[in-house]
């Protein structure tokens, strides 16, 4: 799974790499080195948004980690963090998503726990080079009764790849450069996209990932500083 991330990268520079209009500088967050859920963050995508007209050049807004789904009533703890890429489109929560609903997620790296004989150690997984990640997502956006709407996105994951599944089996879904646009294409099916987000072709893009245990205090959400990347070991 994926339960914490990171991006201190700043915005204009994420707007290069990912070709992508920035947020307007009132809404750009800090760097941040310790995200989890139910926390604002920035999103790729090329969908206007729910309501709007026609197509959108590639941009970034902000929307809320934990997927609301469209028809949530305003109890509904159902706000997953993480869906499945093998079953997201046969899920009735995500297929739909799938389809036309389809984002990037920027990151700098991701933390994951290792349980062994020490207890859960966190580890530190970023892109041999430093370059940020295009995390695989899917979004939604919740109205309620007073006409109050949200955006928010989710996760998706695959098994880990070979180099890193003895930490944890599961590792957000990459998308590689190459299929960037493809992702973000309304007109391409969820058939297509579906194909982007098997493990096969994540893995494609995660042979450039390398890990190092990190100190535990990134366990505590509170916590959020540069020195929660610095290697330990």
């Amino acid at each position: 799974m994926c339960g914490r991330f990171a991006l201190h990268t700043d915005q204009q520079t994420l707007a290069a790499y990912f070709d992508t209009q920035p947020l307007p500088d009132m809404l750009a967050p800090k760097p941040r080195f310790n995200i989890a859920p139910s926390m604002w963050h920035p999103v790729i995508l090329a969908t206007p948004p729910v309501g709007g007209d026609g197509t959108a050049p590639r941009h970034t807004r902000l929307m809320k980690w934990g997927l609301i789904p469209s028809w949530s009533n305003s109890d509904s703890k159902i706000k997953p963090i993480n869906a499945r890429s093998e079953t997201a489109s046969e899920k009735p929560m995500f297929k739909h998503l799938l389809n036309n609903k389809r984002c990037i997620i920027p990151a700098d790296g991701w933390y994951e726990w290792s349980t062994g004989n020490e207890g859960k150690r966190p580890y530190w997984h970023h892109h041999l080079e430093g370059k940020p990640l295009a995390l695989a997502g899917l979004w939604s956006s919740w109205s309620s009764t007073n006409g109050d709407a949200v955006e928010s996105f989710t996760i998706l994951t695959c098994q880990a790849h070979s180099n890193i599944n003895h930490i944890h089996h599961r590792m957000p879904v990459l998308l590689s450069q190459e299929n960037w646009q493809v992702w973000l294409d309304d007109g391409v099916s969820s058939t297509q996209a579906s194909e982007l987000i098997d493990a096969e072709t994540a893995h494609s893009a995660a042979v450039e990932i390398d890990y190092y245990q990190v100190s535990t205090n990134v366990n505590k959400v509170a916590n959020d500083n540069p020195q929660l990347i610095d290697q330990i070991y």
